[in-house]
């Protein structure tokens, strides 16, 4: 995602975010703090470049290129990881709701024979679940520019996903 300060997610559970060494430490104790993370074991000093882990990456995608899909009746896997809250304001109709935090745990539950479309309401959590999703084997895409908000207003006269 261009612009993001999340870089990557690895399995384990470690955010590597890309930015200052003193904005880091703050990510850093902010990540201890969010919801579903009991402790984050530090940040990655001298940023990115200095990763000497394997890098992975996985095609992305725009609400406009997920509303083509649909519309073109493609069999499609959308898993939307907001919050219970979030799916209340609306959803993509057939799509598998699934918060982020528990992602994890469900991962055996998410088919493996076709693509996971990721969708979330800014990208960031969208962002860690295909990184998850990546990284247990299961053919991926971001939708790391839109929303699903987005898509309900664009997409309207769409047929529905399918679960």
């Amino acid at each position: 995602m261009a612009g993001s300060a999340l870089a990557a997610w690895a399995y384990t559970g470690t955010q590597v975010s890309r930015c200052s060494h003193s904005r880091a430490r703050r990510a850093s104790r902010h990540a201890r703090a969010g919801p579903g993370r009991s402790q984050a074991s530090g940040y990655l000093a001298g940023g990115i470049g200095t990763w000497d882990g394997e890098l992975r990456s996985y095609p992305t995608a725009t609400t406009g290129d997920l509303c083509d899909a649909t519309a073109r009746g493609d069999d499609l896997l959308v898993l939307d990881v907001r919050q219970k809250l979030e799916w209340a304001w609306g959803t993509i109709p057939g799509s598998r709701t699934l918060f982020v935090a528990d992602l994890p745990r469900q991962l055996a539950t998410i088919p493996r024979d076709r693509t996971c479309w990721v969708i979330c309401s800014n990208g960031h959590r969208a962002s860690i679940a295909a990184s998850l999703v990546d990284a247990a084997g299961i053919p991926v895409r971001l939708i790391g520019a839109g929303s699903v908000t987005e898509y309900r207003r664009h997409c309207r006269q769409v047929p529905a996903a399918s679960r």
